[in-house]
């Protein structure tokens, strides 16, 4: 709303909303648009530094493919991955973990479900009530895990490779060459 009323205020300060042609309305509109993106830009750039980083082609398109998988833009992917590394707060998941994060939870809460249809047909009695709170119980230590423990780089480097078998010359590579890169 606030951007309508400062839209409004821009035309009525050039006249255009008592005498103004449609064609002139729309094209203040549009010089009040780029106006108002260039200010956001310049205060984003004021406010933010902007830095540069190198990959080589397999880098890019693993960062790429994660970044799509994950609905972000690759710069995105790049600074909240790195922020949540450095910070030990959450690390993103491949999708296969969070499918089988989803299926975990699907049959917990069905088993939950059929739990209370028990007790609204039965009542709710001790046993019901101890069940209830071992399934809870069992859901949230399922997620806390699944969220706390990064993929295993074996099992990272298994599903990697069995989307993109042709990386496997780059690992071995890489393995055949990484006692070097520590003496530079």
């Amino acid at each position: 709303m606030k951007h309508n009323k400062q839209l409004f205020d821009f035309l009525r300060s050039r006249g255009l909303l008592d005498n103004g042609s449609p064609e002139q309305i729309e094209t203040a509109t549009e010089e009040f648009r780029k106006q108002q993106n260039k200010e956001r830009l310049q205060k984003f750039r004021a406010s933010n530094s902007r830095q540069e980083i190198y990959l080589n082609a397999i880098d890019l398109e693993l960062l790429t493919q994660q970044a799509e998988n994950h609905g972000l833009k690759l710069g995105t992917f790049i600074r909240k991955s790195a922020l949540a590394y450095l910070k030990g707060e959450y690390l993103l998941l491949e999708n296969n973990r969070v499918k089988d994060i989803e299926i975990g939870i699907r049959r917990i809460g069905n088993q939950i479900n059929q739990l209370l249809r028990h007790v609204h047909q039965f009542g709710f009695t001790p046993d019901n009530q101890k069940e209830l709170r071992e399934k809870i119980n069992e859901l949230e230590d399922k997620m806390s895990y699944a969220l706390r423990q990064p993929l295993p780089l074996n099992e990272f480097l298994r599903q990697l490779l069995k989307r993109k078998p042709e990386y496997i010359h780059e690992l071995k590579q890489v393995l055949n060459n990484s006692p070097n890169d520590h003496k530079n």
